[in-house]
């Protein structure tokens, strides 16, 4: 990803709002003769007892299974190193604290939870070296979730937030393989066009087919880095043409929804469906839009004409991906 993601957003908007044929816009106006072409997520990766990584176990709307981001604080300041424990809470019974994780720099661990009902209250402790510097009780957890909750060892606990675990396993490497951005611009191009009255469709179709496929080249040559490598901790990596790996930013999902933060702060956001070996990123055009606005900046009443001319309200675009 890194800057060569955001080449298919520019290349988008470099051909089609600034470049078009022969240095001009392609605008509608523009066809007269038959002739003429056209929560960071950077926290511990929280393994369970069994050793499996988060990243593999999320299934959103699996009641069986839950997630605990605690924060372990003293005096304000986080506690790393410590162990975080968690036990249901049944009335009557002994807690069994059955599930934990370490804290890391940050104080933060990722404590995965399942059992067949997992929802209901839930007591911690936090523990080092069999010391117990901390408990708490009555922390609400349900299935399907991922609970954030604030530890002080001096205070109350506190839950800050949740968020529907993902509905796709995304950690490992991905390569890139296609995109259908080129095929739905040329659709909607061609139909602008005929919507002049000027050409038929067999001439509407060969102006359009000239525009994109200076576009089609770049996104098949240059928009993504090779593979790509997203692992449990929420941060990704990207291969350079060298074979060189390299950190370029992290990632978080909630439900069928992943986000994407560069180190410079550029942010993707789309929806993901893995199918086997096989991974679809789609953008709803709104996303897209997003995406656009930061790689080129605001747009003038004529790009953005242009951008509605190329691109419906209910077009999707989607990026596909297989496992390497």
């Amino acid at each position: 990803m890194s800057c060569r993601i955001r080449n298919v957003f520019v290349s988008t908007v470099a051909a089609g709002l600034i470049s078009g044929c022969g240095g001009d816009r392609l605008t509608t106006s523009m066809v007269p003769e038959a002739d003429r072409p056209a929560e960071e997520v950077h926290a511990n990766s929280g393994q369970r007892n069994s050793g499996q990584l988060l990243g593999k176990l999320a299934v959103g709307g699996n009641t069986g299974l839950a997630v605990v981001a605690a924060t372990v604080l003293q005096d304000g300041a986080p506690l790393i190193g410590v162990t975080v424990e968690l036990s249901r809470s049944v009335s009557g019974r002994a807690p069994h604290f059955a599930w934990s994780g370490t804290s890391n720099a940050q104080g933060k661990a990722r404590v995965e939870i399942g059992s067949d009902n997992v929802n209901g209250y839930y007591r911690a402790r936090v523990i080092r070296e069999g010391t117990v510097l901390g408990s708490w009780s009555s922390i609400p957890i349900n299935g399907g979730y991922e609970v954030t909750v604030e530890l002080p060892v001096d205070g109350k606990a506190r839950v800050t937030g949740s968020a529907l675990l993902p509905s796709f396993d995304i950690v490992g490497a991905w390569g890139y393989v296609g995109t259908d951005l080129v095929e739905t611009i040329s659709r909607n191009l061609v139909a602008a066009i005929l919507e002049q009255g000027l050409v038929d469709s067999t001439v509407a179709a060969a102006i359009v087919k000239e525009f994109t496929g200076e576009m089609e080249t770049s996104l098949r040559d240059s928009v993504w880095s090779p593979i790509h490598r997203f692992h449990a901790d929420g941060t990704f990596e990207d291969q350079d043409s060298t074979g060189t790996w390299s950190v370029s930013g992290a990632w978080s999902a909630s439900g069928n929804t992943l986000t994407i933060i560069e180190k410079d702060g550029f942010v993707l956001e789309g929806s993901v469906d893995v199918d086997g070996d096989r991974l679809t990123l789609t953008f709803t055009r709104e996303q897209y839009m997003r995406i656009v606005l930061q790689a080129a900046g605001e747009l003038n009443e004529e790009d953005r004409e242009f951008f509605d001319a190329m691109l419906k309200e209910d077009d999707v675009i989607r990026f596909f991906f297989e496992a390497r």
